[in-house]
């Protein structure tokens, strides 16, 4: 599921999904929720990441 939502001045984006076996293949190096919560905090933007 996405929602994207937007005013004038802010813009929220929500994603979410069920889960599921993670893809070998996709492993990264594990920054990957720490470099989205830095980008956007560049911006005032935040994140929230967690179980459902």
């Amino acid at each position: 599921m996405v929602v994207v939502e937007y005013g004038p001045e802010w813009l929220r984006v929500e994603v979410a999904d069920t889960g599921g076996a993670p893809d070998p293949a996709a492993a990264g190096n594990g920054r990957g929720l720490i470099g989205l919560r830095e980008r956007l905090g560049v911006h005032r933007g935040t994140l929230r990441a967690g179980r459902r």
